[in-house]
């Protein structure tokens, strides 16, 4: 009963596929060393079993070394009957972050739309779900005046953008449903789910490679044209 550390010896069976930093993708990422801390609860008084697991952990690609934190306990599981399995929560360090490499590896994206989308990521990674719904309105806004938006309020400014052409009619409906969701964690208290945030991100980063890295490739693109294509 109660607090119980052990050394994990067999480290082969704690491989997992995770997102990995230096290569932009989901790799396999082998356990160097790995120590699981348990809890037990007394038999008097009952209550769930706590499991930690720390792990140093290495890319199976580029090699590179983090820290993995993996937590789980035994009332918080997802399932029924025989599919019944424990639901595992994990940190990393430094964190894992799944951004879109074309907009890692981008100029010509402002920074302060670069850092609220990274910082929307870390947000949603750590289920903070309020605070990230915040962060995609914060996102749309700057993004919103970084294209010449001027209005005052936020579905003022969507539709500058749609004047303008910047943004398509199907775009300017989704990022007003991004706007509310926004609204209402700030002022109703009303947390979307995981599932609807992460949708959240990926339309962002159509939209911000559409406008900012697109832009770039063509630049790009016509600054290596070969003069031949110019000839008569």
């Amino acid at each position: 009963m109660g607090l119980k550390f052990q050394k994990v010896v067999d480290t082969a069976q704690l491989s997992k596929k995770v997102f990995c930093n230096r290569c932009g993708t989901g790799t396999i990422h082998n356990a160097l060393t790995a120590v699981r801390k348990e809890y037990v609860p007394d038999e008097e008084y009952g209550g769930p079993d706590f499991w930690t697991s720390y792990q140093i952990i290495q890319c199976n690609g580029c090699l590179d070394i983090s820290f993995m934190e993996d937590r789980a306990n035994s009332e918080h599981t997802e399932g029924f009957g025989d599919d019944e399995r424990l639901v595992h929560e994990f940190s990393f360090y430094p964190e894992h972050l799944s951004m879109n490499r074309k907009i890692q590896e981008a100029k010509t994206i402002p920074s302060i739309i670069f850092e609220l989308y990274r910082e929307t990521i870390i947000l949603v990674s750590k289920r903070m779900f309020r605070f990230a719904a915040l962060g995609l309105r914060l996102l749309i806004e700057e993004l919103a005046k970084d294209q010449g938006a001027s209005r005052y309020h936020l579905d003022s400014k969507l539709k500058e953008l749609l004047a303008a052409s910047i943004i398509s009619s199907d775009e300017k409906e989704v990022l007003e449903i991004l706007k509310v969701y926004g609204d209402d964690a700030a002022h109703k208290d009303e947390i979307q789910p995981e599932k609807i945030l992460k949708l959240g991100v990926d339309i962002m980063e159509s939209i911000i490679i559409r406008i900012y890295v697109f832009k770039e490739q063509h630049a790009e693109l016509l600054d290596a044209k070969s003069p031949i294509c110019d000839a008569p």
